[in-house]
């Protein structure tokens, strides 16, 4: 029987194997320090605010910044009710900008109505949700607030009064 050590050739040698060149600690040569998505993702963020910041209300302003520096934690629905608005703000600037020129919708114009038209259609279903989520989590509200005045205090009251009556007849 044939060993298939005797047959490998000189350079594949396990003895061989122990005289490869032994690299240094750190990163592969070759390679490059790359920035971190993240810290472009924050520069692209300082520079939109940076254009739109003369269009957002004080509130929006405030949050804006607070993303920005991480104080602040995203609010889908407020991304979403600053979207439309600036939407809203372009799409009057771009048909005014047609009016004056004389010129009929593009397809451009038309395609942007058609985004804008959805973006609010998206937020009026966000806004019912939430107001539904609202809703139900009060009718599923089943514990007396002792606290509150109003109906639910009425019950309560009602209850020991019912039950004081009882142990006292």
């Amino acid at each position: 029987m044939n060993n298939s050590w005797d047959q490998l050739p000189e350079d594949l040698e396990p003895e061989s194997l122990d005289k490869a060149p032994k690299r240094g600690r750190g990163r592969p040569k070759g390679s490059t320090t790359k920035v971190p998505e993240s810290a472009l993702t924050l520069d692209k963020m300082r520079q939109l605010y940076a254009r739109v910041k003369p269009f957002l209300s004080d509130e929006q302003k405030r949050y804006t910044e607070g993303v920005i520096e991480g104080t602040v934690d995203v609010d889908p629905m407020l991304e979403m009710r600053m979207l439309v608005r600036q939407m809203s703000l372009i799409f009057s600037e771009a048909a005014a900008w047609y009016l004056m020129e004389g010129k009929g919708p593009g397809r451009d114009f038309a395609s942007f109505a058609n985004n804008f038209r959805m973006a609010i259609t998206d937020l009026a279903a966000l806004d019912e949700k939430e107001r539904l989520r609202i809703e139900k989590s009060k009718a599923n509200d089943d514990m007396v607030r002792l606290t509150e005045e109003g109906a639910e205090m009425g019950k309560f009251e009602r209850l020991l009064g019912k039950f004081s009556d009882e142990a006292g007849t």
